[in-house]
């Protein structure tokens, strides 16, 4: 006689479970498409200030030019305008020049623009970009520019990356060279990759892609400790081990292929 329900049939339950899936990748890519046009805007928004200070400092030169009344004013006025002049034009040339590069990087993506065209981002010779995370407090699920082994690989991933894979010595130099550039060097900085061990008593380290780094590889420093999580530090090249928990080192993420056009 209550007010008794039915069970959920299997063929319901699925169609639920299906249509909730359905919300949420349309909801991503609402999120996405307002991420990028949020860029474009604040693009647009800057290139257009960088213009207008551009055209004040032009407006200085023409009134400085022109102000031909009296020679003796004329060279005091320009000596008191000129510092300034040329501050503000250098400053508003140097800012042109990035947001130039940002537009420019924007037609060369399918990605996130706000990472792949990053100050952080950096093309190597490989032809590859990769990130490095120095500096990135903030941006979007990177909420800080260090962490341990566990952070660093969530960070990439929930970016759309992952840790960086080194599979030669070029590859292993390009990214130790501008690590040193980014990290700094005085403070020997450790820079997680994406290689750990999986050996249980026994040597198993591996790439995330499954790629085995060999115990007699020649990406090993002199004398490195070869397990837990794998790290190259900015004082010497080469790979070395350290435990996967150490909470201070900086990362490099990875972007994949389906970023570049």
């Amino acid at each position: 006689m209550g007010d008794a329900r039915q069970p959920m049939r299997p063929h319901q339950a699925s169609a639920g479970s299906e249509a909730d899936t359905s919300r949420i990748q349309r909801s991503g890519t609402r999120n996405a498409k307002q991420r990028r046009r949020c860029s474009l805007a604040l693009m647009w928004t800057s290139f257009g200030l960088v213009t207008l200070i551009y055209m004040c400092c032009t407006g200085l030169n023409f009134y400085a030019t022109m102000n031909n009344c009296n020679q003796s004013k004329e060279k005091s006025i320009d000596l008191q305008i000129f510092p300034l002049k040329s501050k503000i034009k250098d400053m508003a040339e140097k800012s042109y020049k990035r947001h130039q590069q940002f537009f420019n990087c924007l037609l060369t993506t399918k990605c996130d623009p706000e990472l792949f065209c990053h100050e952080n981002s950096k093309m190597l010779s490989n032809g590859k970009k990769y990130f490095f995370s120095g500096n990135a407090n903030f941006l979007k699920n990177i909420i800080h520019s260090i962490g341990d082994w566990a952070y660093a690989n969530k960070s990439c991933e929930e970016n759309g990356m992952h840790l960086a894979t080194i599979l030669d010595q070029n590859h292993l130099d390009a990214l130790w060279n501008e690590s040193r550039d980014v990290f700094g060097v005085s403070g020997n900085w450790g820079v997680w990759v994406s290689a750990k061990s999986y050996g249980k008593g026994k040597y198993d380290i591996r790439w995330l892609d499954g790629t085995p780094l060999e115990k007699n590889s020649s990406l090993w420093r002199e004398n490195a400790a070869k397990e837990n999580c794998i790290n190259l530090s900015t004082g010497i090249s080469g790979l070395q081990g350290s435990l996967c928990d150490r909470s201070f080192f900086y990362f490099i993420c990875d972007f994949p292929t389906e970023c570049y056009k």
